[in-house]
């Protein structure tokens, strides 16, 4: 034998950390106080020297001091030897058997607690084993026979007796536990100064654990090493957001939808990996967000916080109070969870509903000038020039940006779809916009006013003309 396979062999047997030890994307982590805690490179050398001075008979030749190369050459045959779960989906077990058994796990200070929405409550709780792959623990281990009367009191002021929107919340609180990210949906929730917003979110932080969050700002997600602070996170929880900067939609559907991004961290390489980490923040006033494809908007789930607090009425204890019920609390998230799981849905909140129309209509001004100046007229007509200078005026009156004439057209014919052949006013006269009429123009009978606010997708349009 070598002295690097004497040095690494003799390691395996009596350092502690290594016998738990794996290896993830290249890195080396060991089990500690019931989940894998990451091994730093510089903590692995330490480790080989302090052992080589125990034991410096492992040099030979009379040597004492190791060179640093012998450093990294244990070190690098020590991994080779190492299982590697680079391949194992997070918070499930490592042996494919034993994954199929239990479903997706968390681990609690307790044990291990099953997600799956078909366990019953008294088979919920595994205990801890080396077996099960998870970096993150939750602060608290839920307790289903225990209640949380005052968040539950809380709730009801906050939501106005709203139960869709308190069953929506619930359902927030347990997908921030779920290990993929499925139902693709990121949270705002939005109200007034002393509405409850941010001590909704101070209380996902606390179960979660303020370990296992993180809280980028959506428009710093683009910079370099933030994805990196991110990895391994259950959530990206932001009490008071900021939109009035230039937000990467097209990342951030991405990291809402779990695809794989380029992940960046401090003296490694750069990776593609899935981030799983849900995004939930908070805001006083609704954000305004430009995206034409309409992906955000079905990713998003605004949460309507209404109701402030009055002045006399408020605890500056709360928190504190709450978390004495956090097993119970946690353990209705839980339950929330499974509500999700066996809905396949998050609840339908009407409020919610009507903040997304509402929403989305006032981030494309030309959907807000075909609702207040136009309809949807079958088997109308509309000349396309005049329907453009009619579109500089209002917004020169509302002082929006004006757009030019050539993008004003592609915008309207992704709300109004248009045939392939367009339309002409007469034989060569000018075209048209099909199925579109100013309100002050002559129309047929049966018109098709824009509803809430919604726009009309070309699919939609082009299903109802076959």
């Amino acid at each position: 034998m070598t002295v690097t396979t004497n040095i690494a062999m003799s390691m395996r047997l009596e350092v502690d950390w290594i016998r738990s030890a794996v290896l993830y994307r290249d890195e080396i982590y060991t089990w500690r106080n019931g989940i894998y805690a990451l091994v730093s490179p510089e903590e692995c050398v330490r480790a080989v020297a302090a052992h080589i001075e125990r034991n410096p008979q492992l040099l030979g030749d009379g040597r004492t001091e190791p060179a640093p190369w012998l450093l990294s050459a244990v070190l690098a045959f020590i991994k080779s030897g190492l299982r590697d779960v680079s391949h194992v989906p997070w918070n499930t077990f490592i042996e494919e058997s034993a994954r199929r058994e239990h479903g997706p796990c968390i681990c609690v200070p307790a044990g291990i607690l099953k997600l799956s929405d078909f366990v019953p409550v008294h088979e919920r709780l595994l205990p801890q084993t080396s077996d099960f792959w998870s970096r993150v623990q939750l602060a608290v281990t839920p307790d289903f026979t225990a209640s949380c009367p005052k968040w539950q009191s809380f709730l009801q002021r906050t939501f106005a007796s709203d139960h869709a929107c308190i069953d929506l919340l619930a359902e927030m609180f347990g997908y921030a536990l779920w290990p993929t990210c499925e139902f693709e949906t990121f949270f705002v929730l939005f109200g007034p100064s002393n509405s409850g917003k941010s001590l909704i979110l101070k209380t996902l932080i606390a179960l979660v654990g303020s370990n296992n969050v993180a809280s980028f700002p959506l428009y710093k997600l683009s910079d370099r090493f933030s994805l990196g602070e991110i990895d391994g996170k259950l959530a990206n929880v932001v009490t008071e957001e900021s939109f009035e900067k230039k937000i990467d939609t097209t990342l951030l559907k991405a990291l809402v939808s779990g695809e794989r991004v380029t992940v960046e961290r401090k003296y490694h390489p750069p990776q593609s990996i899935p981030l799983t980490a849900k995004f939930v923040m908070g805001t006083n006033e609704f954000p305004v967000l430009r995206d034409e494809s309409g992906g955000i908007w079905r990713r998003l789930c605004p949460i309507p916080c209404p109701h402030v607090v009055p002045e006399a009425d408020r605890n500056r204890n709360l928190f504190n109070e709450l978390m004495e019920e956090s097993p119970g609390i946690l353990a209705w998230a839980v339950l929330g969870l499974a509500r999700l799981l066996r809905n396949q849905r998050f609840t339908c909140c009407q409020s919610s509903t009507a903040q997304i129309a509402k929403s989305r209509l006032a981030s494309n001004p030309i959907a807000q000038f075909i609702e207040e100046k136009c309809l949807l007229v079958r088997g109308g007509l509309c000349n396309r020039q005049h329907l453009f200078n009619v579109y500089c005026e209002w917004t020169h009156t509302n002082k929006f940006r004006q757009i030019n004439r050539s993008e004003f057209y592609r915008s309207v014919e992704l709300i109004v779809a248009q045939p392939v052949r367009p339309r002409r006013e007469g034989r060569g006269g000018p075209r048209c916009f099909c199925d579109i009429s100013l309100n002050d123009a002559p129309h047929p009978a049966q018109t098709t006013p824009i509803s809430d606010g919604a726009v009309i997708h070309r699919r939609n349009i082009l299903q109802e003309r076959q």
